[in-house]
């Protein structure tokens, strides 16, 4: 493994583990939402991320290029070497990360206003089959309704 088990996070360590087979096993393994696989997958290819690391809270992409690593997790991505960059990969909201930005996806779980509270971003639908609230696709990721 490129530097070693650990990774330096500002004060924090954030052990590597083991390398995914491809993206597609590296986002299944680590359950990121079916709604923000298309995004994630245009800009790792835009970018050139051949390799997939598996970390205890995200997948670590690398270039094939010199570049930053890209931090990919369930809701966010960190690690675009320029605004630019992180603006052509889709996201929801792109922000300064360091030096380097952050984008965040469509599906994730952001702040609700003052309450601190997490909630995904939804439709606001419910699903008809197991009362569970949909996500913006619309698309019941429990029972496939739509």
């Amino acid at each position: 493994m490129r530097g070693g088990p650990f990774r330096g996070l500002g004060n924090m360590t954030e052990r590597t583990f083991n390398r995914y087979a491809d993206l597609d096993d590296a986002l299944e393994r680590k359950r990121i939402p079916l709604e923000n696989r298309p995004i994630i997958r245009a800009f790792v290819a835009s970018i050139g991320c051949t390799l997939f690391e598996e970390t205890t809270s995200y997948i670590k992409a690398t270039r094939s290029q010199p570049g930053p690593d890209l931090d990919i997790a369930y809701g966010w991505t960190t690690g675009f070497a320029t605004r630019e960059e992180a603006e052509a990969a889709g996201g929801v909201e792109v922000w300064p990360w360091g030096r380097r930005w952050g984008i965040t996806h469509p599906v994730n779980k952001t702040r609700d206003g003052d309450s601190g509270r997490r909630t995904p971003l939804t439709s606001g639908q419910i699903c008809p089959n197991c009362n569970m609230e949909m996500p913006l696709s619309k698309e019941c990721p429990n029972c496939d309704e739509s």
